[in-house]
């Protein structure tokens, strides 16, 4: 899946269709997940990462979650889940397992 931002908005295309969500304020980041098939948006304000948006494929908005400490920093993937480094800055991030279910950072 192609994930594109423009002027700070992002789009795909799923099954020939150009998603882009308008809940997103300030897109600074995404993924695609391919093992639970979401989107993965990374939000927030002058440059900073606030907030993790869900979408599913087709462009709907699941859940979003805050960060738990800091600011979001950017995506990992490890034995196929998903998840986020958090921090105030690079060098002191703790990295945090995304559970769909529950809807939690872990």
């Amino acid at each position: 899946m192609k994930l594109t931002i423009e002027s700070k908005e992002i789009s795909w295309t799923y099954e020939g269709v150009r998603i882009q969500p308008s809940e997103v304020y300030e897109a600074l980041g995404a993924t695609y997940d391919e093992n639970s098939d979401k989107v993965l948006v990374l939000c927030g304000e002058r440059g900073v990462a606030q907030e993790l948006m869900i979408f599913d494929t087709s462009g709907n908005y699941i859940f979003s979650l805050g960060s738990p400490k800091g600011y979001f920093q950017h995506f990992t993937f490890s034995s196929g889940s998903a998840g986020v480094a958090c921090g105030y800055d690079l060098q002191n991030t703790i990295i945090y397992k995304i559970d769909y279910q529950k809807q939690v950072l872990e």
